[in-house]
């Protein structure tokens, strides 16, 4: 059953961590951890920094900037649509 929580190991920073995922979730998990950990390495290669917390805060300021600009262009196509949407059904309304 996909709603079934399974307990998986991810490696973050070089550091293991147990997290219980439902089945269904597993790989977004495990593709999470994977991007996470590329992204840090190539910080490391990059940046000069005292310890992998400061590469952790640089890829956490990355992706959520990135996921509040996303969002911000989701409310602003979905703002859009609804808009022409409602602009259709006022001309469909008049049209009958």
């Amino acid at each position: 059953m996909n709603g079934e929580m399974v307990c998986i190991n991810v490696e973050l920073a070089q550091r293991t961590y147990r997290v219980n995922v439902r089945e269904s979730e597993r790989t977004v998990f495990e593709d999470a951890s994977k991007m996470i950990d590329e992204t840090i390495r190539g910080y490391e290669a990059k940046y000069a920094y005292k310890d992998k917390q400061d590469l952790l805060a640089m890829v956490l300021l990355q992706y959520v900037t990135a996921f509040i600009k996303q969002n911000r262009t989701l409310n602003d196509n979905n703002r859009t649509l609804n808009e022409r949407l409602e602009a259709m059904l006022q001309n469909l309304e008049k049209s009958i």
